[in-house]
């Protein structure tokens, strides 16, 4: 006899989260921060908290880290839990945190249990798993979690400035290819340029690279190169890329002409970087294959602009208050997904595009769209398109998509109803179980195949796997 659907689907659901009851308000053990990057010798620390929980009374957490890239030093219990039962098993590769509260009543909410502090051994990456651990209520029931794991790069740095050289560009003349140079916060009054591919590290956003309106700020002309961590003003062009294959992480660009521009190369890694008060705050010029995620782009002139690129993904950022939002001009094959254009004077202007999708932004703008000589471009997955705030059609059948006034702006058959909130499959405002359910009943399957559900692919890959599953976890127990 086969199983019912439903059976198939709580299998499922059960081998991807084996700690997981089906609540829209799961607990969480997670790490703060999630990530860290650190060089051999050096300390960090890291929380243990708990988050979304009910009734807490006791806690079995087990964190794993590789004894070959760390050391564990030190622990310490943060109130009201007491030091019962915990200690540091370094010839295991583990901190072991077993409490009990000696009040009856459990902890609602969120608490953080201990702060654990690691030191750097050698260089490499290791993972912080919380894997095995448990959370009790006051009648010793098992509460069900998600834990989110942390992650440490550690490297070696070589090179310190102003220390063992006072200028940043003293420090990478010096260098050797693959090197770390590790800046301390401080204004430096000079123009860079990376022409070997060494790790550029700030300590701080407090590191300053101030180019006094003479030219570029940073010019990189290496392939392979890493600029993390740096604030880079008063630059012609703050951060000015000529060769392929680099990583911008966590900078702020501000005040510059062009807060950073790519020019005639491929495969630039942009994360969790602010480019704010430039002309243009990010700009693709003859580029392809670039990824841009997770930035803030702001009061700007123009936030992004692309020109005659291809290849171009521009996902999940904040593109807020500036007088154009996104340009794009004889472009092609381009991904513009998830972001949030918002409160800028023109939303977005196409011209001369095709071949690009636009999936899934929310639009709240003076003008949302200017689009001239750019049809063939793809505004929705086939059950959903984007949120635009000047929608007034209506959702017939309570599904989160309009089904009047279509097509919205000319382009979106698909439009939402309500903010798109990466996660939220079935468009309540709500990621939870109801969503993760439908997840199962796709899981694994491609376009075309049965049970296939384009809303389910939250990563755009037209598959249905772990990486959608990631995404929808970002979001868990989360609303709008």
């Amino acid at each position: 006899m086969k199983k019912s659907a439903m059976t198939i689907v709580l299998i499922l659901l059960l081998f991807i989260f084996p700690k997981m009851a089906l609540a829209e308000d799961i607990a969480i053990i997670s790490l703060n921060p999630l990530t860290a990057n650190i060089f051999v010798g050096q300390t960090f620390s890291v929380n243990i908290t708990v988050t979304n929980v009910t009734d807490l009374h006791g806690v079995n957490i087990t964190l794993r880290y590789d004894t070959n890239v760390l050391d564990a030093v030190h622990y310490q219990l943060q109130p009201p839990w007491p030091d019962n039962h915990t200690g540091i098993y370094e010839s295991y590769g583990y901190v072991w945190i077993n409490s009990t509260l000696t009040s009856p009543e459990g902890i609602n909410g969120t608490t953080t249990i201990s702060q654990v502090t690691f030191k750097g051994t050698s260089e490499s990456t290791t993972v912080l798993s919380l894997l095995n651990s448990d959370l009790l209520n006051s009648t010793d029931g098992q509460i069900a979690y998600i834990e989110k794991d942390g992650y440490v790069v550690v490297t070696l740095f070589k090179i310190r400035v102003p220390y063992d050289y006072p200028t940043i560009q003293g420090a990478i003349n010096a260098a050797n290819q693959s090197d770390t140079i590790f800046v301390y916060q401080g204004t430096y009054n000079e123009q860079i340029s990376i022409n070997k591919t060494i790790t550029l590290l700030a300590e701080n956003q407090n590191t300053t690279i101030d180019a006094d309106n003479n030219g570029p700020a940073v010019n990189i002309t290496a392939p392979g190169a890493r600029l993390q961590g740096f604030t880079i003003r008063n630059g012609t062009i703050g951060i000015n890329i000529l060769s392929s294959g680099n990583a911008i992480q966590g900078n702020v660009a501000i005040s510059d002409g062009t807060g950073m521009m790519i020019t005639g190369t491929s495969d630039t890694f942009i994360a969790n970087n602010t480019f704010t008060e430039c002309t243009y705050g990010a700009s693709f010029i003859q580029s392809s294959y670039d990824h841009m995620i997770g930035n803030r782009v702001g009061e700007n002139n123009v936030g992004i602009y692309i020109e005659n690129s291809t290849y171009t993904t521009i996902e999940n950022i904040k593109i807020i208050n500036n007088t154009n939002g996104i340009v794009i001009e004889n472009s092609q094959n381009g991904k513009i997904v998830r972001n949030k254009i918002l409160y800028n004077q023109n939303g977005m202007s196409i011209t001369n595009s095709t071949s690009n999708l636009i999936l899934r932004n929310n639009f709240d703008n003076t003008i949302q769209l200017i689009m001239q000589n750019s049809s063939g471009n793809t505004w929705d997955n086939g059950v959903e398109g984007n949120y635009w705030s000047d929608y007034n059609g209506t959702d017939t059948d309570g599904d989160g998509v309009g089904e009047t006034d279509l097509p919205h702006q000319s382009v979106d058959n698909y439009p939402l109803v309500n903010p798109y909130f990466t996660g939220d499959v079935n468009h309540d405002g709500t990621v939870d179980s109801t969503d993760l359910g439908l997840l199962g009943l796709s899981w694994g399957k491609l376009p075309g195949e049965p049970n296939w559900n384009a809303a389910c692919d939250l990563n755009e890959d037209e598959s249905i796997d772990s990486s959608d599953l990631g995404w929808m976890g970002i979001n868990w127990g989360k609303s709008l």
